[in-house]
């Protein structure tokens, strides 16, 4: 079953999440086992990244592995956190930092599988826009022209303590800017470009769909360069990860769930019109956009490696910016697969 969501669900949701220390102690059966399929519901927000996994359902890849898996909507990536101690989800989908920050913060989460990555050196096209998902705007008539010219300057994020703002620092800094001189504040992606055409901030950090929005507004914006791309190294913008006690009872469930999401993640890159498609059916994202935004690289290959070079890389940024106090061995917190 595929669900929708509106603002209303959103933050409803969000309200209504608290976090539980009890987890689920019934072990699930071996996926296929006398015909049956595995019920394995994925906790997941409601952005382009999660097409890969609404994508793999509908093609069946999940389903051939012996799963039955469904996908519920979260308000935000802490938010599936909750979830999956109380049982309600089986696996997250989101950004790495969620489920990090989670187990620095004692509870037992660990990633299982790659989602997908921000492609180093994206390309720009012929009027100058950066082709990546997610890129820092300034207004046309900025004197911004460079990482250097932020310093110093109020630049909008959607969240603090989140990846983007691991990977807006760590992209400054790569591009020979001091970060620290960044005058962040919080801003959500939907308010962001109406912030940055009155004037309230010089610069936002945006990410799809607005990005699109903000290229068919005529000249109003100007692209500076992607914030997750220029980060420094190949940077993971999605994974999934489970609470441990259900990894280690269910691991053949964990295991054929991380064949068919990479399988999913290799159709859906190889595929983009589809994955564009889908869209519709999880977001609210019209057709006329779906058609035109940049989407999330997701892992080409089918059996590519666990990415814990590229998450340890923002563990590190973790606690380089001060999120966390004390240094995450990623290989502790994953399922190598």
């Amino acid at each position: 079953m595929r669900k929708s969501i509106t603002t209303a669900a959103v933050l409803s949701l969000a309200s209504a999440l608290v976090l539980s220390g009890c987890t689920s102690d019934q072990p699930a059966p071996t996926p296929g086992d006398s015909g049956e399929l595995t019920s394995v519901t994925v906790g997941t927000i409601p952005i382009v990244h999660a097409a890969a996994l609404v994508l793999g359902i509908e093609k069946g890849f999940f389903e051939e592995e012996g799963l039955d898996v469904e996908y519920d909507i979260a308000a935000g990536g802490a938010a599936i956190i909750p979830g999956l101690t109380s049982g309600e989800f089986q696996v997250g989908l989101a950004n790495p930092v969620s489920p990090m920050l989670a187990a620095h913060q004692g509870l037992d989460i660990v990633m299982i599988a790659n989602a997908d990555y921000a492609e180093q050196s994206p390309t720009v096209d012929a009027d100058g826009w950066v082709q990546a998902p997610d890129v820092v705007l300034v207004r046309s008539d900025s004197a911004i022209e460079s990482a250097s010219d932020l310093e110093g300057k109020t630049v909008a994020v959607n969240t603090f303590k989140g990846i983007a703002e691991l990977a807006i620092r760590s992209a400054v800094e790569e591009l020979g800017a001091d970060s620290s001189q960044l005058n962040l504040v919080e801003i959500g992606f939907p308010d962001m470009l109406n912030a940055l055409d009155t004037g309230s901030v010089d610069a936002i950090v945006v990410s799809e769909p607005f990005y699109t929005i903000a290229r068919n507004s005529g000249d109003t914006f100007r692209g500076l360069f992607s914030y997750m791309s220029e980060a420094g190294f190949e940077l993971p913008g999605d994974v999934y990860f489970a609470a441990r006690d259900y990894v280690e009872q269910n691991p053949e469930v964990i295991a054929a769930f991380a064949r068919a999401a990479n399988r999913s993640n290799a159709y859906a890159q190889a595929n983009p019109e589809e994955a564009r498609a889908i869209l519709s059916v999880y977001t609210a994202i019209d057709e006329e956009t779906a058609a035109q935004i940049y989407l999330p690289t997701w892992y080409e290959d089918a059996n590519a490696p666990f990415n814990i070079t590229g998450l340890q890389g923002l563990a590190d940024l973790m606690l380089k910016f001060g999120l966390i106090n004390n240094e995450i061995d990623v290989p502790s917190i994953s399922v190598i697969n």
